[in-house]
């Protein structure tokens, strides 16, 4: 013990056992964003909170700080390119080896590309399971990252044909290096980055290339950063440290694709790196059996393809070292479990190919942070929390000496094919930087909770962020549980989703901005970025609205949703409230204001007429009632009902209005201050062209004084607008939180709105009314008859034509969506089976789609079954 204990002075402080607590992180080669040098960490509940000059700070008692003397401390590398292939696929690597051997190579991220699994492990499979689990002292925990790859292969059928055309040939001997990378040429690289490369620039999408092996296409993409595309690139451990020459007969553990070239492309490779045109190192790590390597026959033409290198990218642990400086009076202390984790290497322990092949050609410590961390944050979309050391990142640290020597042997290695890393003497006996000169017990320091706080799935854009115990498949096998139901076949298989043009009363396609926003990473709900955004929707709805109320608002929810937040807002059970009933949507309202309790009255017109001020005001005097309910645009029918006038008519009787602009907003003129109306709302997927979801709506100063004073609350808790008032700061009163925003739908209402006011209002309204006319003059000419009688209450947003008697509305509407994938719609509610509904609304309202839409109305006349009733 004593002489552990004084070769621990050498690095600075005492050995400690697993599991220990430590505050802070002392030594003096912290690798920070600009500078090497002393410094300590402090960390808490799993965070760097600060960091501050070594010793700069007074231990208090109770604190555990870890001091490490002249070791390097860097942030935990990131491996963006692993495959894991598990479940499934028992020759592949799987979760227990990979994250030892991850953990082995100082590697605290890696993302997994699914890769030969059967199935694909769902993300929230792991949320259940790990939180029984009781994680033993010395596992490695890492934080695991599921995403999905897309590799474009060229001329694929090309190059199958070459392989096969070899194996056939008998003057080529398959067992030579030489015959398969003469069928992998660097044209096929070529072609392919030029082709990501062509794509984008024109769609300028952010593009990663992965396993960039021939430095032939380094000029494609330097070019094309030049014209502004978006793209970046990666290399992997095997293009920079092995070399075509090296390659003997047979030697089918060498296989990868694309190829390992020859010792010139090798060098062109490592000058990318350094002039930045390469931007990542990872490891594209992939395990396989020696029967998938075809080592018996040792036929590179027919051995699967595949290096594993996850251990080696920095560093090994085999025998770690942790050091522990403790005040004696700590020993009993109760201190709340936080969990962050690090590597303290030993003897044993792997050095970086990288490190070692890159240090003599000048590469700093700052390089390798910014190559293997900083970068690969940024593109697994992780740099808020990880990539490097600074307050407020996840405190995932890597703790070891780059100048030690070692020397990797068959033991140290974790890999499940152990002959994948070593590659049967690839690798094995070369000496390495890298490790420490300590010889220690074997440990790395987790400090956690298991109460199942810290397992967290954090759903973004296609990305699931898992933290696994590397037992977890033991933990999967030996749970007393069985699974009822299996994994849904369906759910295996690629999403699927047709191309359709809607038009028919909604929702509408959304324009490619409006999709591109929706796409974007998720940011936190109560984020000053996200609370900017809801402020500038709150304005684009005054915009669209035309109105300065202060209560307004998204709605998280549909227009169906937002109908339904107006009345639970504004009725008690016994209030009278007077509904305009025309069409599907005041039969709709009648239904939800009789559930809240209300006197409900109905004021009658026939489908396909509208409301004259006379008829209005004598139900209001017969009534008496407290809100008066009424559609602007009645899509069920296609009828858009004149405001003018109504407000001032409802307030002269004491009575709030309420109007339905679902399908009208942004396509018939709408003012609602200046008309009076009390309560207006409206949808997202209708002529804003954007996924329903989020939907706008506004409360005059009338509408909340009647909320203010109501006896009881609203029965709904989501729906309350004093709530959603603080949420959504309308009273310039600071956030308070509600609910869980649809983050993604609101950046989508957010670009619909910025449309809308670059377009503006008038633009918009004088689109539609156009197009509508041109549709309604072409109807005609096809011998069709309009539902709405008189042209100024047609609404253009939503058109209804008459159904001839001769036909049946659902066999032209399913041949129109068969023969030319457009949708349009029949009738709803009262015009069910006599009406076909065709709409034009927001980025569908063109031209050339009324075009498309009467070539194939006019088809499907000719072809259509004539009906039988």
């Amino acid at each position: 013990m004593t002489s552990r204990k004084s070769s621990a002075t050498q690095a600075g402080a005492a050995m400690v056992e697993v599991g220990s607590e430590i505050m802070a992180i002392r030594s003096n080669k912290v690798v920070l964003d600009n500078t090497i040098g002393p410094a300590e960490i402090v960390i808490s509940d799993g965070k760097i909170v600060d960091i501050l000059p070594k010793r700069n700070r007074v231990q208090t008692s109770g604190e555990k700080v870890l001091d490490v003397g002249d070791l390097v401390v860097m942030p935990g590398i990131i491996d963006p390119h692993v495959h894991i292939c598990e479940p499934g696929h028992p020759a592949g690597e799987g979760f227990t080896s990979v994250t030892k051997a991850a953990a082995a190579g100082g590697i605290t991220t890696i993302v997994d590309m699914p890769l030969y699994g059967t199935p694909v492990l769902p993300p929230q499979l792991c949320l259940t399971l790990i939180p029984s689990y009781n994680l033993p002292k010395g596992s490695a925990i890492l934080t695991l990252r599921f995403g999905v790859a897309l590799f474009l292969e060229i001329s694929s059928m090309q190059n199958r044909s070459r392989i096969n055309s070899a194996r056939l040939s008998w003057r080529v001997d398959p067992t030579e290096y030489s015959t398969f990378l003469d069928l992998h040429p660097d044209s096929l690289e070529v072609e392919a980055t030029f082709t990501i490369a062509e794509l984008c620039l024109l769609y300028k999408i952010p593009c990663h290339i992965v396993n960039l092996s021939s430095a032939q296409v380094l000029p494609i993409i330097k070019d094309a950063r030049q014209k502004g595309a978006p793209i970046t690139v990666e290399t992997t451990h095997h293009y920079l440290n092995l070399s075509s020459e090296s390659i003997p007969p047979g030697a089918t553990y060498y296989k990868c694709s694309p190829p390992i070239r020859a010792k010139s492309n090798q060098e062109k490779l490592w000058a990318a790196l350094q002039s930045r045109q390469i931007d990542m190192v990872v490891s594209a790590h992939t395990s396989g059996s020696l029967d998938l390597r075809e080592s018996n026959s040792g036929d590179f033409l027919k051995a699967k393809s595949g290096i594993a290198s996850l251990q080696f990218g920095l560093v090994d642990l085999s025998d770690s070292g942790s050091f522990l400086n403790e005040n004696e009076s700590s020993k009993n202390s109760q201190q709340a479990n936080v969990f962050f984790f690090f590597f303290v290497l030993g003897n044993h322990t792997g050095l970086p190919l990288f490190w070692t092949s890159a240090k003599p050609r000048g590469f700093s410590l700052h390089d390798l942070v910014q190559l293997m961390c900083k970068n690969p944050a940024i593109l697994s979309r992780l740099e808020d929390c990880k990539g490097s050391l600074s307050p407020g990142m996840d405190a995932d640290l890597v703790i070891w000496n780059p100048e030690t020597k070692f020397e990797v042997n068959r033991n140290i290695i974790h890999h499940k094919h152990k002959v994948q890393f070593s590659q049967a003497e690839v690798f094995q006996k070369q000496s390495f930087l890298g490790a420490n000169r300590e010889r220690s017990k074997r440990g790395v320091l987790y400090l956690r909770s298991l109460m199942g706080s810290v397992f967290l799935v954090q759903q973004a854009a296609g990305w699931a962020r898992v933290r696994l115990p590397v037992a977890f498949t033991q933990c999967c096998r030996t749970m007393s549980f069985q699974y009822l139901v299996p994994p849904p076949a369906p759910l295996l298989q690629p999403l699927s989703v047709p191309e359709r043009l809607l038009l028919g009363p909604g929702p509408s396609n959304c324009p490619p901005r409006v999709l591109s926003a929706g796409g974007r990473q998720l940011i936190g709900h109560v984020h000053k970025e996200m609370v900017q955004i809801m402020a500038e929707i709150k304005m684009g709805i005054q915009y669209a609205f035309q109105t300065q109320n202060p209560l307004t608002l998204a709605v998280s929810g549909t227009g169906h949703c937002a109908m339904e937040a107006a009345f639970l807002n504004l009725v008690e059970p016994g209030d009278k409230v007077l509904i305009a009933v025309s069409g599907f949507w005041g039969e709709r309202a009648t239904d939800i204001a009789k559930r809240l309790g209300a006197e409900v009255h109905q004021l009658v017109k026939g489908p396909g007429e509208y409301f004259t001020l006379e008829e209005i005001e004598r139900g209001l005097v017969q009534h008496t009632p407290l809100l008066f309910f009424i559609a602007h645009g009645e899509s069920s029918t296609g009828v858009v009902q004149a405001l003018e006038g109504i407000g001032d008519l409802c307030h002269r009787y004491n009575c709030l209005l309420l109007v339905d602009a679902v399908a009208s907003l942004g396509g018939a003129p709408l003012f609602m201050d200046q008309q009076g109306i009390d309560i207006l709302y409206s949808g997202a997927q209708k002529v804003l062209s954007a996924p329903p979801g989020a939907s706008p709506i506004s409360f005059s100063a009338r509408a909340r004084m009647k909320i203010h004073s109501r006896k009881t609350k609203p029965t709904s808790f989501y729906l309350d607008m004093e709530e959603l008032c603080k949420y959504w700061g309308c009273d310039d009163n600071l956030i308070k939180y509600h609910h869980t925003a649809p983050i993604n739908t609101f950046f989508c209402l957010r670009e619909a709105l910025a449309i809308l006011v670059e377009k503006g209002l008038e633009s918009s309204w004088k689109l539609h009314k156009e197009n509508s006319l041109y549709l309604c003059e072409g109807l005609q000419k096809l011998g069709l008859q309009l539902y709405v009688k008189e042209p100024h209450a047609r609404l253009p947003t939503v058109n209804t034509v008459l159904v001839p008697d001769e036909y049946d509305a659902m066999e032209i509407t399913t041949y129109i969506m068969k023969n030319y994938k457009i949708e349009i719609s029949g009738g709803l509610g009262p015009t069910a089976g006599k009406v076909l509904r065709i709409g034009l609304m927001g980025y569908n309202s063109t031209k050339f789609n009324v075009d498309q839409v009467l070539k194939a109305l006019q088809d499907a006349l000719q072809h259509c079954l004539k009906n039988k009733l």
